[in-house]
């Protein structure tokens, strides 16, 4: 059985960050934005570095996601619907780290809200899930809870 380690009081930076909106999409077009984002960044000519990065912000309407990447360029302007961000910082979070069938991943999620009941924590209902590695339905991430 695979462990999958908790950490407490962890801080998420991350330095250039381009992102945009996947809204409240199901996985089809969760899958067609992620394209028309890469082809943005293609187009633009922006050299990516890092991982990928999901957020999702839990709300009245249910799970909004956005995707985003780190890139070496600080951009005069970007275009609507991306954003640009010279630092995006969260702190006290809850890290999950997770290697696994990434089917499993659901448990590395629940694992993270049942550590923050249990540590009388409360989270804000904001999420990022830091993809370090995928390949052949295996994949490696570190899941940050915000508090």
């Amino acid at each position: 059985m695979a462990e999958i380690p908790v950490k407490s009081g962890m801080t998420l930076k991350l330095n250039h960050v381009l992102s945009r909106e996947i809204g409240y999409a199901d996985e089809q077009q969760a899958l067609k934005v992620a394209t028309l984002f890469d082809n943005y960044i293609a187009s633009m000519k922006f050299q990516k570095y890092g991982p990928v990065i999901f957020k999702n912000v839990v709300d009245e309407k249910g799970i909004r996601s956005y995707i985003m990447v780190q890139i070496k360029e600080t951009p005069a302007t970007v275009d609507e619907p991306f954003k640009f961000d010279e630092v995006l910082q969260e702190t006290n979070c809850i890290v999950v780290r997770f290697n696994g069938p990434e089917r499993m991943l659901p448990i590395a999620q629940s694992k993270g809200a049942v550590f923050a009941y249990e540590n009388d924590m409360v989270l804000n209902g904001t999420t990022y899930t830091v993809i370090k590695e995928k390949k052949d339905g295996e994949m490696a991430a570190d899941l940050f809870f915000c508090a």
